[in-house]
């Protein structure tokens, strides 16, 4: 609707004049005190930038602070643009239908990016590659993300997760900075369905959506993906 935006953490349609920013990044908002704790508790407390951070540039600054206080804004930005388009495909990258039920607990969806030159917010990254992953071996490769992958105390069943890589533009093969997204989806069974037919269109669909989840966000137009898929 009109006017209308999604909390962040349960992810509720209210009217924006409801939702409160987080008052420490200013960049996540929710719709009620309980779901701020919620989200704080389940890993925004471990990629919560504070603003002062964000905001502290001056001509004082060092190129190296402003360069990644741009980066930072940057990626905040275009993770917003696409958060919806994200969490829906990370729940058909997992292929709930065809895996254990904690498979949202153990795997994550991975999003390589880099950074490109467009200034605007949906195209300001490029998906270089989608996969998902088991949390355990993302550890154990990168073990400095066990602040941001490692399981939040309140993982419950209606809760899923992806991580974004941003690749560092002067080394292919360093990582410059990650993000994780943790969110409740009260409605994850609906990627369980049960018949032998849905769960086969299911398993196609996962192995198509990195491709997919590529060509979307390239085409740089959150809002007609967003359309699409709700028509699906």
């Amino acid at each position: 609707m009109p006017g209308n935006e999604r909390c962040y953490y349960c992810l509720d349609s209210v009217d924006r004049k409801q939702l409160k920013r987080c008052a420490r990044c200013t960049y996540v908002k929710y719709c009620s005190k309980e779901c701020q704790v919620k989200s704080w508790k389940s890993g925004h407390k471990n990629t919560c930038t504070p603003r002062q951070l964000l905001s502290g540039i001056n001509e004082n600054s060092t190129p190296d602070e402003k360069y990644h206080y741009e980066q930072e804004k940057a990626l905040s930005r275009w993770l917003t643009a696409w958060t919806g388009v994200f969490e829906h495909y990370t729940c058909l990258a997992l292929d709930l239908a065809n895996n254990p039920m904690d498979r949202h607990k153990t795997h994550c969806m991975l999003v390589l990016v880099r950074r490109t030159e467009s200034h605007t917010d949906a195209r300001s990254f490029q998906v270089l590659d989608v996969s998902t992953e088991p949390c355990a071996r993302l550890l154990e490769e990168f073990p400095q993300l066990n602040s941001v992958l490692a399981d939040p105390p309140e993982m419950t069943d209606d809760r899923a997760r992806y991580v974004v890589m941003v690749e560092d533009p002067q080394d292919d093969d360093n990582i410059e900075r990650v993000r994780c997204r943790v969110w409740c989806d009260r409605n994850l069974n609906r990627y369980r369905p049960k018949s032998a037919r849905d769960k086969s269109t299911f398993k196609y669909i996962a192995e198509t959506t990195p491709d997919i989840l590529i060509s979307e966000i390239g085409a740089g137009d959150p809002q007609a993906t967003l359309w699409k898929m709700r028509l699906a």
